[in-house]
């Protein structure tokens, strides 16, 4: 089995650029996935897939680094769908990752771009739980995180189970109710609106000496200046015009 290694970075030091003139035609996908590509409403590729997505089809390992919201799990699922013959009963490729949840949303990703590839079979494994007594309550987190993500419910309260490497499209606000205990958990739950160049607006209530160290540690490390909520708030800062 070919081995494509592909090391997934979050950062915000480098902004998103804006998207490319090319198409992912330039890429010399498969039609297969050219057509899932387009089925998906995707027209141009994202910075980062555009840099990464032909090196990566070459079997080179790469060192992928983003904003969140840019794309990264499109660059490794094109890539693996591109290179990958399938063979019955032997496995083609192993994607690793930290939560059940982002574990599904990837499949879903790869179920998507493989429509047209019905050789292609992905199922989601993992561990670390009893299923006789978490079934119930695993396929309730499911179930209420599909509803949100097709838009039948545009409201979700969560825990950070959800803060970090969930990819939702149209959602513009997030709102923390109590300060992430680090700049790099603020990072990841900010990081849930405005995703792919979109706009997007976070709110954080600070109510302690340790909250606003939490805060002027997120203003320093990103080199951004968080200003009070104001009265009333543009709504074009993070909506769609």
């Amino acid at each position: 089995m070919q081995m494509l290694t592909c090391i997934i970075f979050c950062s915000v030091y480098r902004g998103y650029v804006g998207i490319h003139s090319s198409g992912f035609r330039d890429f010399l996908l498969k039609p297969e996935l050219l057509r899932a590509i387009v089925d998906s409403g995707f027209e141009h590729p994202s910075e980062v897939q555009h840099e990464c997505i032909p090196q990566a089809i070459l079997g080179m390992d790469v060192i992928c680094q983003a904003k969140s919201g840019m794309g990264k799990t499109a660059v490794f699922v094109l890539s693996t769908l591109q290179q990958i013959e399938p063979i019955a009963g032997q496995v083609a490729a192993l994607v690793l990752c930290h939560t059940r949840e982002l574990a599904y949303q990837i499949c879903h990703e790869f179920e998507r771009f493989s429509t047209y590839l019905p050789d292609i079979k992905v199922a989601v494994f993992y561990g670390g739980v009893n299923i006789k007594i978490h079934k119930d309550l695993l396929e309730c987190r499911l179930t209420r995180y599909k509803s949100f993500k097709e838009g039948h419910k545009r409201i979700l309260v969560a825990t950070d189970l959800v803060g970090r490497g969930i990819d939702i499209e149209r959602v513009n606000i997030v709102i923390n109710y109590d300060m992430p205990d680090s700049a790099d958990t603020y990072l990841h739950r900010v990081g849930r609106a405005g995703r792919f160049g979109t706009k997007g607006l976070a709110i954080t209530f600070v109510s302690s000496a340790s909250d606003s160290d939490v805060l002027n540690q997120v203003q320093e490390r990103f080199e951004v200046d968080i200003k009070e909520l104001p009265e009333q708030i543009d709504t074009s800062t993070y909506m769609p015009s």
